[in-house]
Formats: C-alpha cells, sequence, structure tokens
C-alpha cells in the first residue's frame, strides 16, 4: 500500500529546472566576502553543503550590483571580473560524482561550480540597498572595500529611516534611476557570466526597490512616484532590463508584501498592481514572482 507524499516533497519544473522538490533555500546574508567583495572558499563550502539532494534550488545572500548600491563590509558584489570569477567557481560542473565534487573543492572553490557539481541550481539574489544602507561605510574614500567612494545614501525622496533621522539621504535623479536600472542589468548579465541558474531581484525589506514602491518612502511628483503605476514603474523597469539580457525562464523578483521593517508600510504596498502589471509581460517574457511574508 503506498502511501501519498506531501507536495512539499513532489518534483516540479520552473522555468529551466526540474526540481526533486519544492524547498528553497532562502537568501542568507553571512558577511563572509573579502574586503573587495569577493566570494571566499567559505562561502563555496557553504552553498554545496546546502545543495544536496540533488535538484535543490537555492538563492545566493543579497548581492550588490554597484559600490553604490552597498552599505555593508564584507558583502558580496557582482559588478567586478573578480566578483565574477570568484562566484563562478561556486557554481558550473554538473557533475555528481563525489570524487569529482571533492577535487573541485580542493582546486577550485567557487560557488556555482561547488552547486553543479551536487546537481543542484542557484540563483543570484541582486540588491541595492538605497536608504537602508550604514552612511559611514558608503563614506569611506575609494579603496577596496568602497570603490569610487565616497557615496551618499540615496532613495526615491529624501527621507531618512525612521530612528535614523541624522542620516542624509539623498533623492535620486532620473539620470541616476536609469543608471541604478543599468546596474541591475549588468548585475544579472555578469550572474549568468558566472554560472548561475538564474537571477531574484531584491524587492523586498526596505531596500531601493520597495522604497520605490513605498509611499511612505516615495513622495515623488515625476514619472517615478505619485500613483501606484508610477511608483511600480522602477521595480518594472529593472525587470524589463534584466529580462532583455536572460530571458524570463532566469528572472525572478522578491516581494514582501506585509513587511514593516525599514520604514515601510504593508498598507502603502501595491502588491496587486506589480502583480499585474508583471503579467502584462508577453508569455516568453513574464519573470517570476517570489512574495515573502
Amino acid at each position: 500500500m503506498s502511501r501519498s507524499v506531501s507536495k512539499l516533497f513532489q518534483p516540479i519544473r520552473v522555468g529551466n529546472m526540474s526540481l526533486s522538490h519544492r524547498v528553497v533555500m532562502a537568501p542568507l546574508t553571512r558577511f563572509r566576502a573579502t574586503e573587495a567583495h569577493v566570494p571566499t572558499e567559505m562561502m563555496a563550502d557553504m552553498y554545496a553543503q546546502r545543495a544536496n539532494p540533488p535538484e535543490t534550488l537555492l538563492i545566493s545572500e543579497a548581492t550588490c550590483v554597484s559600490p553604490r548600491g552597498g552599505g555593508f563590509d564584507n558583502t558580496p558584489g557582482i559588478w567586478s571580473e573578480e566578483q565574477v570569477d570568484g562566484w563562478k567557481k561556486v557554481s558550473s560542473s554538473h557533475s555528481t560524482s563525489t570524487i569529482a565534487f571533492v577535487m573541485l573543492m580542493l582546486l577550485a572553490f567557487k560557488v556555482t561550480d561547488a552547486v553543479h557539481a551536487q546537481g543542484s541550481y542557484i540563483f543570484l539574489q541582486l540588491w541595492f540597498m538605497g536608504r537602508a544602507g550604514t552612511a559611514s561605510v558608503l563614506a569611506k574614500p575609494d579603496s577596496p572595500s568602497n570603490p569610487g567612494g565616497p557615496y551618499k545614501l540615496v532613495a526615491p525622496s529624501a527621507i531618512p529611516i525612521p530612528g535614523r533621522e541624522t542620516d542624509e539621504v539623498h533623492a535620486l535623479t532620473h539620470e541616476e534611476i536609469l543608471q541604478i536600472i543599468s546596474d541591475f542589468r549588468k548585475g544579472a548579465e555578469n550572474a549568468i557570466k558566472s554560472g548561475f541558474d538564474g537571477v531574484e531581484v531584491h524587492g523586498a525589506h526596505g531596500y531601493l526597490v520597495d522604497q520605490f514602491l513605498q509611499d511612505t518612502v516615495n513622495q515623488r511628483t515625476d514619472l517615478w512616484g505619485g500613483t501606484i503605476e508610477n511608483r511600480s514603474r522602477f521595480a518594472l523597469e529593472v525587470m524589463k532590463a534584466i529580462v532583455e539580457v536572460v530571458g524570463q525562464e532566469r528572472a525572478s523578483i522578491r516581494l514582501s508584501p506585509f513587511n514593516t521593517t525599514r520604514g515601510v508600510s504593508e498598507a502603502a504596498f501595491p502588491f496587486r498592481s506589480i502583480q499585474s502589471a508583471l503579467s502584462r509581460f508577453t508569455p516568453n517574457n513574464q519573470p517570476h514572482i517570489c512574495p515573502f511574508f
């Protein structure tokens, strides 16, 4: 007599991936990158450990698309060739041989290689912190930890996080918004170059994409603010740019409709509007939505 198996442990097809179960590893910030925001051997080991059993999907820790989008030390990035190479060696051989895996870890220690050696999949989470960054970190002069610095905290409007009223926040110009969209696009390109199976835009938890969605943070009166449609524009333009370079099968966005951290409001979140707008992408270009409650 056969026993029924919970749907949680049944196979599912997601994009180009055939998963053996429906348990996905969520992003987990661990501050284990180098000073120059390059993935390390410890990170490769961590992801490899969590890539078993085969055909498991992992979402990487939040990874900044540009130095100006950071605000923490020792978090990984995806803007430099050194970072691309560091991630690559965490992801790309699909052999499940134990001996091959051990040799790979001894010789390479790169993230996507290590995950693929276990027969599993990994998406890179693309991140821009905006006003949620740490001002003192962004204020550092040009250095390996803050290349091109110093930078300002930025947001849709010059409104600091409640409780951090001493932060000086710069309201992004139209041209700066377009540059950040380009940063996300380049980050997605670099992710695929690094061997990732896809990308997830961090649109949750009060970071920049979420800041644009929220009327408590976004009080602009131009095409990037005001109406729900305008507040949703930044997230949608980021997703369009990413889908253009990686395809809809490799594109996703994480949203947090009921999150209230970092000065955002559950009531202000236009989830239905975002969902509706994404559904109007052409069938061949529709990204995946990952609501996080």
